[in-house]
C-alpha cells in the first residue's frame, strides 16, 4: 500500500525458498501481518514478513506434518494457533510454539467431523470454531472442550444442503452459503431459514463478503448483492 507497486511469485525449481507450486487455494494475514498460503497439492507455503522467504509444510505421519496437501481454508484462534482446513484430510491444528500438529478427522460417532472435506472455517465467540464440510453440514467444534455439535439437514430441514462453502457473520446472523442457496442462521435462538428461498435456491454460493450496506454472494454464473438498507436482492447476470 505504501509503494503501490506489485510483487509476482511463482513456482521455481531453481528457488528453494520460494513457493512449492503454483495453484494458491487460499490465503491468509496473521496477527504479525505474515501470510500462510493454502496451496493446491502443495500444503501450506509461509510468506514471513520480515525475513521475506517462503516456510513450506506438506502432509506425513509425522508431528510436524500436515495430514494433507490441499489447503482450502486457514483461520487464527485467540491463542495464535493455527487451525486448518484441508479438502482431502480433515481438520489440523498448528501450534506455533511447540511446532507440532494435531488432526481432527471424521468419526462414525458424534465425536469427530462428520467430513473430511472442509471448505470454511471461521470463530464465534473465541472458542467455537465453525467448520463447513462438503456433504457433511456444519459441524461446530468447542476447541476447548474438544466437543462437537452438528447443524445439518435433519437438526434443521430448512438448511438448503449439507454441501456446505462459507460462512458470513452480519450483526447477530450468520449468513451461510450451500450448494442449494443461502441460509440465514440466529446463534440466540438457534434459528434457522432459507434467504430468498425462490431467486437462490438453483444456485452454488462459494463466497461472501460484506461492504458497507451491501452483502455480495457469488456463484459460477451470477453474482448478487443483498441491500441491507433497502432490504432488496439485486443480480447481475452473465454479459
Amino acid at each position: 500500500p505504501t509503494t503501490r507497486k506489485f510483487s509476482f511469485y511463482r513456482y521455481e525449481l531453481e528457488n528453494p525458498s520460494g513457493l512449492n507450486t503454483d495453484p494458491i487455494y487460499n490465503a491468509f494475514c496473521d496477527a504479525n501481518g505474515n501470510i500462510w498460503l493454502g496451496t493446491y497439492f502443495g500444503g501450506i507455503n509461509f510468506w514471513e514478513a520480515e525475513e521475506r522467504f517462503f516456510t513450506t509444510w506438506k502432509s506425513g505421519a509425522g508431528k510436524r506434518q500436515l495430514g494433507g496437501n490441499v489447503v482450502s481454508c486457514l483461520r487464527e484462534d485467540e491463542s495464535g494457533n493455527l487451525w486448518i482446513g484441508l479438502e482431502d484430510m480433515g481438520l489440523n491444528k498448528l501450534d506455533l510454539v511447540t511446532g507440532e500438529i494435531e488432526k481432527f478427522t471424521s468419526s462414525s460417532d458424534d465425536k469427530g467431523l462428520t467430513y473430511n472435506n472442509l471448505h470454511d472455517l471461521m470463530f464465534v465467540g473465541g472458542t467455537r470454531l465453525w467448520i463447513a464440510t462438503y456433504t457433511g453440514g456444519i459441524n461446530i467444534l468447542d476447541t476447548q472442550t474438544r466437543r462437537y455439535r452438528y447443524i445439518n439437514r435433519k437438526t434443521h430441514p430448512e438448511l438448503p444442503s449439507d454441501n456446505i462453502y462459507s460462512f458470513l457473520p452480519v450483526g447477530d446472523s450468520i449468513f451461510i452459503a450451500t450448494t442449494g442457496g443461502i441460509a440465514v442462521y440466529n446463534p440466540k435462538s438457534d434459528a434457522l431459514n432459507t434467504f430468498f428461498h425462490s431467486e437462490l435456491s438453483r444456485f452454488q454460493f462459494e463466497s461472501m463478503c460484506q461492504s458497507d450496506d451491501r452483502i455480495w454472494f457469488s456463484c459460477f454464473e451470477n453474482l448478487f448483492y443483498y441491500d441491507l438498507h433497502t432490504k432488496t436482492l439485486h443480480r447481475f447476470e452473465r454479459i
